[in-house]
């Protein structure tokens, strides 16, 4: 018995000793407003400023505090994503699907709720899990 005891303080007291695997460590959001309300007006300019530009295509701002909320949320994912990319020149984008609909058609974007990820003349679409670091993973293969 006493054996038992001092293989299980032996056992736990490496516990510490061996770090954990780190995965991609984010920064608090800042509060910096990175990401553009792209148009038609603007979207040139936005494309000539970065060598990647993503946008996110949304359905309209709804009306119910819930899904405002979502919203919300959504966007502030997107800004912690180019707080996190903004040094590998990557700009980020949202588009209204009814509000920029015309412009939307001109550029391809279908599907709502899908990031399209404009480089050098390609547009690759991302619909996978919208969460900050699946977006950072997904977006530094891209650089490579």
């Amino acid at each position: 018995m006493l054996s038992l005891w001092f293989f299980l303080v032996l056992c736990t007291s490496f516990v510490n000793v061996v770090p954990a695997e780190k995965g991609l460590e984010f920064p608090q959001y800042d509060g910096k407003d990175r990401v553009l309300n792209i148009n038609d007006k603007n979207y040139k300019r936005a494309v000539k400023k970065y060598s990647m530009l993503c946008l996110f295509y949304h359905e309209p701002v709804p009306d119910s505090k819930e899904l405002q909320k979502q919203h919300q949320m959504t966007e502030l994912v997107l800004e912690l994503v180019a707080q996190v990319m903004e040094e590998k020149d990557i700009g980020f984008g949202m588009v209204d699907s009814k509000k920029d609909a015309k412009f939307a058609k001109k550029l391809g974007l279908e599907e709502e709720g899908s990031v399209y990820v404009f480089k050098a003349d390609r547009v690759i679409e991302f619909d996978g899990l919208l969460s900050a670091n699946t977006l950072v993973e997904f977006l530094l293969d891209l650089l490579e």
